[in-house]
């Protein structure tokens, strides 16, 4: 039983959004390969100002996006 929660913890890890750490909600995948929940992204995007640009929190890439 100890690897079917191991297995279920890492599962339920995955699909964390990286900004806000809860599960994806209308998950996006930006071009440098990092996910976000598209109310993220438009957060990062309000936040940062740069048009449809915005620095990828992970990798720290300037990536164009389109919610």
């Amino acid at each position: 039983m100890a690897k079917a929660s191991t297995l279920a913890e890492t599962l339920a890890k995955e699909l964390q959004c990286g900004f806000c750490s809860q599960q994806y909600k209308e998950p996006r995948v930006l071009p440098c390969l990092h996910s976000f929940c598209k109310s993220c992204l438009e957060e990062m995007l309000s936040k940062q100002g740069i048009g449809w640009k915005v620095g990828c929190p992970w990798c720290r890439a300037s990536v164009e996006v389109s919610c």
